[in-house]
């Protein structure tokens, strides 16, 4: 009797534990870093490719009902273009963008919480001079909570970008985490 108990004791602390992160009232400081590193080689073999891609995400943000969070996310882009063949034609692209973005967290028992999220705002850039624009941004992941206050995030994300009087599309997967408090 008393082993069942406690097994009953247990799994409501943990049910308890799985609910509490995402109720109204409680805020969220979330990052995530990526980098991207491609080579290719064009028609002739004497010119080649390089693009390296890092991008650093934090995020703050606040449940204003359960489950459902707006958020304050910064995007930093640095990219470095290089080749050779050309004569200077190494490019390095310097990218900043501030989206304020809605999240839902799909509600489960679990430790794993299914979330969705839309965002738009604002973007500059910096290549070969600045420009500036709108920025949308939607996504789709899974937060696993290893403890009551901490969630690792795995996801994917869509983000477009109105610069340099085109359209920029960019879709990637995002690994990071967030602290709940």
């Amino acid at each position: 009797m008393k082993l069942k108990t406690i097994f009953i004791s247990l799994l409501l602390l943990a049910s308890t534990l799985a609910f509490s992160q995402t109720e109204k009232g409680k805020w969220h400081l979330s990052g995530n870093s990526s980098i991207q590193v491609a080579n290719s080689s064009a028609t002739f073999p004497w010119y080649k490719y390089t693009n390296t891609t890092i991008t650093i995400n934090p995020s703050v943000g606040y449940f204003v009902a359960n489950n459902f969070s707006l958020s304050l996310d910064l995007l930093f882009i640095s990219k470095n273009e290089e080749s050779t063949g050309y004569p200077n034609n190494n490019n390095k692209e310097i990218t900043f963008s501030i989206i304020p973005t809605a999240s839902y967290f799909i509600p489960t028992s679990s430790i794993i919480k299914p979330f969705a999220q839309v965002g738009i705002g604002y973007s500059t850039s910096k290549r070969y001079g600045r420009s500036s624009g709108l920025v949308l941004g939607a996504g789709i992941g899974i937060a696993t909570f290893v403890s009551e206050y901490l969630s690792v995030d795995i996801g994917a994300q869509y983000l477009r970008s109105d610069l340099y009087g085109f359209t920029l599309n960019t879709f990637g997967g995002i690994v990071g985490f967030s602290v709940y408090f």
